[in-house]
């Protein structure tokens, strides 16, 4: 029997994960979450190098506890919150919810749950992420910032790229392998924070007032 190419494997991972529409509350823990990754990055040694992303992006992806398991067939998932920042006031927009979804194939074995931050450097790559779906290496360009824990990783030197990725992982797992990795707009999370049907793109115009549980999040941002 012919091996399954991993686009497939990969899209079987997408599928079996529940696509229920959360309770009210699930979408709020995830933005507690998400600031506290924020708060833990910027107290770390990763702090100071990740200032001129994200003071210089156009959009900030947080997701907190992305979680990676696996033998021979690694997989990764994660659900997290987007804020784009408004051109002319600088202020922060949204958020939206989005999901990530990658997959490899090789010798591994373990576990671990990495927080992940992505600093979308341009409107092009912005507006690619919220289209529908994408996938981060192909759709856009991608590095790997200075990371933290047990991950190595090469230094980006530079502000070339699309998207920087900056991570933080706990457990046996050595590295986080986002390129190819498929992220996906979850209206349905979004949705159930703002308490009322949205879509991500107004959400992220600035043309929905969100909760005020978002404040601490844009504060944490504001920081940097």
């Amino acid at each position: 029997m012919p091996r399954k190419p991993l686009w497939v494997l990969l899209a079987i991972f997408c599928l079996s994960f529940p696509r229920t529409a959360p309770a009210q509350s699930e979408p709020e823990a995830v933005v507690r979450k998400a600031t506290a990754v924020l708060h833990a990055f910027l107290e770390g040694e990763q702090g100071v190098h990740m200032r001129r992303y994200v003071q210089n992006a156009y959009g900030v992806m947080v997701f907190p506890e992305m979680l990676r398991a696996g033998f021979l067939i690694g997989a990764e998932h994660g659900l997290g919150v987007f804020l784009t920042r408004d051109p002319a006031s600088g202020a922060w927009r949204g958020p939206a919810y989005f999901e990530i979804f990658g997959g490899s194939i090789g010798l591994q074995l373990g576990g671990q749950s990495t927080d992940v931050v992505l600093a979308v450097m341009n409107r092009g790559a912005v507006d690619k992420l919220v289209r529908s779906r994408f996938k981060l290496g192909a759709d856009v360009s991608m590095a790997v910032g200075r990371v933290g824990g047990t991950i190595g990783a090469g230094t980006t030197v530079n502000l070339g790229e699309d998207v920087y990725v900056f991570a933080m992982s706990r457990g046996l797992y050595g590295g986080v392998a986002l390129d190819g990795s498929v992220v996906v707009p979850r209206e349905d999370w979004t949705s159930a924070y703002f308490g009322r049907p949205v879509q991500t793109v107004p959400v992220l115009r600035g043309e929905e007032t969100p909760p005020p549980s978002t404040r601490d999040l844009m504060a944490a941002l504001d920081l940097f």
